[in-house]
């Protein structure tokens, strides 16, 4: 099954001439790890924005989990984020007052679908997560974000996108502020949380050491037509 489905995508932002994304054709299916890679500024950020539907965009140019994202309207796009997609931001933007444990349960809050799925009640699951992720629920979840290392905040980002399972995770260059060890290690448990789950992982990423990590690497430069200029 096809998770994420791009056809003729053409991109600029609103009130700029020059498109920054321009894909004849991507896809990602079901269970599948994908990096896509490729420099900084040459534009993955932005189809990270397509696909989650932040940005606007023609009928028919994105597909995700089988629903034309431009057709929907902007509340209806926010919904569907919430319900099918976990994200894992550069930065992190965790909650910095509220908890580890509680920002990992802000999805949930907002899609009843993925709480639905769970198996367990939503603090069991939460510190479930924390445990697999390799933190201690009894301190490290109680831990406002903002007292956390810059590592123990990543994997609380990968805790919250994961939480009711969502079909697709987007990953937006999370290592980069981890240095060699640690990035292999946040990989290694990330995977694992992604093939028990059975969702779908596009990350996007400068770094070219991470590829041994997914089940296939595209390179953006290639896959973007706009970065034989842009780049």
């Amino acid at each position: 099954m096809t998770r994420i489905s791009i056809n003729d995508l053409s991109f600029a932002w609103p009130g700029q001439d020059q498109t920054v994304v321009s894909i004849d054709h991507f896809s990602l299916e079901a269970g599948e790890r994908l990096l896509l890679q490729g420099p900084s500024g040459s534009g993955k950020s932005t189809l990270l924005s397509a696909i989650s539907g932040i940005t606007s965009l023609p009928n028919g140019a994105v597909e995700v989990v089988g629903t034309d994202i431009a057709k929907l309207s902007s509340r209806r796009r926010d919904q569907f984020r919430a319900d099918h997609l976990g994200m894992i931001f550069q930065v992190f933007n965790l909650i910095p007052w509220m908890s580890a444990r509680e920002n990992i349960l802000l999805p949930i809050t907002y899609s009843k679908m993925r709480k639905a799925r769970l198996q367990l009640s939503p603090q069991a699951e939460a510190d479930r997560l924390l445990k697999a992720l390799g933190l201690d629920p009894a301190t490290v979840g109680l831990q406002p974000a903002a007292n956390l290392s810059v590592g123990q905040q990543q994997r609380v980002a990968a805790a919250r996108a994961l939480i009711g399972s969502p079909e697709v995770i987007l990953a937006d260059e999370p290592t980069s502020a981890l240095d060699e060890r640690a990035k292999h290690r946040f990989m290694d448990v990330l995977n694992q949380q992604v093939q028990d789950t059975g969702a779908s992982l596009l990350m996007v990423s400068h770094d070219e050491t991470l590829g041994r990590h997914f089940d296939r690497v595209v390179s953006f430069e290639k896959l973007n037509r706009c970065c034989a200029v842009a780049c």
